[in-house]
């Protein structure tokens, strides 16, 4: 009698398909291991660039979470100096800063507002600067990178070979391939999307594959690694995306080439690494 029926990605079994991307490893606790660092004035920075037009009063800061919420806030007052502060974070995907500069300019009171989107990593600091009056040139560095620079943002395709095996007990008595199209989207906000449609004779079909087609969110890749959560999975019965009853998270190796158009994700289950190549639309 067949008991299990597994399926092998590019020769290598997964046990459970929907762990798509899945490696073994433990994500700790966010709330202890995601730090912001920032820093408020104390640089050159305004002398270099000259920021000399109005004079600096005061700073408001804000930081959003991935949901919009408001994470942290402060005023910073120019009579209080260079200030850094500290804040924890827990949650992946994609953070807001905003900072309002207030100042006079002549005898009247000016005010200016910028913005960036910025992700972090875990188990570094993101060291964020801000020099007050100088707009436009929020610092981030550490582990952080500007989402505007993350270079996974878009939509990603390709067709990719599968193979499946069915055993009967530890015994392998049938097992074929098949290709199927991957299309993947990392939007500026955090948010990642896997749809999946099966290849019949060369041509992808119209509807989605059931546990293959996820959505979740992602980390902007730092050293070469992206690290994501999926949360949702496409079902083709009610043929609605419903929420994971376990979350799945994950961490790929990916290279980028062709000029940054050219995405491989580089994966490894245990017998040996193996790579899926898709190309930006």
């Amino acid at each position: 009698m067949l008991d299990r029926r597994r399926f092998v990605f590019a020769g290598l079994s997964v046990i459970i398909l929907v762990l798509l991307f899945s490696c073994s490893f433990s994500p700790g606790n966010p709330a202890e291991d995601r730090i912001i660092t920032l820093n408020v004035g104390g640089s050159s920075m305004a002398r270099l660039l000259g920021v000399t037009e109005y004079d600096v009063m005061s700073l408001d800061i804000e930081v959003y979470d991935p949901d919009g919420e408001l994470l942290w806030n402060t005023e910073w007052l120019a009579d209080e100096g260079p200030q850094t502060y500290q804040l924890q974070v827990g949650k992946l995907g994609v953070h807001e800063i905003v900072v309002v500069h207030h100042g006079i300019y002549g005898d009247e009171s000016v005010s200016a507002e910028e913005s960036i989107l910025f992700t972090i990593a875990s188990m570094i600091i993101t060291v964020i600067d801000i020099t007050p009056g100088a707009i436009g040139v929020i610092h981030v560095a550490g582990g952080g990178t500007i989402v505007d620079e993350c270079p996974i943002v878009g939509t990603w395709e390709g067709i990719v070979t599968m193979t499946w095996e069915e055993y009967d007990g530890d015994e392998v008595i049938d097992s074929g391939t098949f290709d199927v199209k991957l299309v993947m989207t990392f939007d500026p906000e955090g948010n990642a999307e896997m749809l999946s449609y099966e290849v019949i004779d060369g041509v992808p079909s119209t509807e989605l594959l059931e546990d293959m087609s996820m959505r979740g969110t992602y980390e902007c890749p730092v050293d070469g690694v992206l690290t994501g959560e999926w949360t949702h999975w496409y079902s083709a019965d009610s043929g609605e995306w419903e929420l994971m009853d376990e979350s799945d998270q994950w961490e790929v190796e990916v290279e980028f080439s062709n000029g940054g158009d050219t995405l491989t994700f580089i994966m490894d289950f245990g017998d040996g690494p193996f790579s899926w190549v898709l190309n930006r639309i």
